[in-house]
């Protein structure tokens, strides 16, 4: 889910023109729930928000994250949203049209480690 600039009182400064999001395993799950309950209009930037990879047995706040099979759900989905960024990123330029440069980066929990690795790895 891309959504456009739409900052009426803020101006793109810089090489940034892309922000990807991805949402955690607690509500918002999903793309399209961070979108509605993080919009970011006021970033004058296109925002992308990305769905992590795979399903969570169950939110961190249920205590499933310490289940074996949840730790191993969270670490699978933040590694592959990390190693899917290039990719992602290289549609989205294509997609908008928008030229090469840097990106930024954000995330909600499991999201937010992703976001970190992918920062990590370069």
């Amino acid at each position: 889910m891309a959504l456009p600039p739409t900052a009426v009182d803020a101006t793109a400064s810089g090489p940034t023109l892309l922000m990807i999001a991805w949402p955690g395993f607690d509500p918002p799950r999903t793309a399209a729930a961070l979108a509605a309950a993080v919009p970011m209009t006021g970033v004058p930037v296109w925002r992308a928000y990305l769905d992590l990879p795979g399903r969570s047995p169950g939110g961190l706040g249920s205590g499933a994250i310490l289940e074996t099979e949840a730790i191993e759900a969270y670490g699978r989905a933040v590694e592959q949203a990390a190693a899917g960024l290039p990719a992602a990123v290289a549609e989205l330029r294509r997609d908008l049209a928008l030229p090469d440069g840097p990106v930024a980066l954000a995330g909600f929990s499991a999201g937010g480690a992703a976001a970190l690795l992918a920062l990590a790895r370069g």
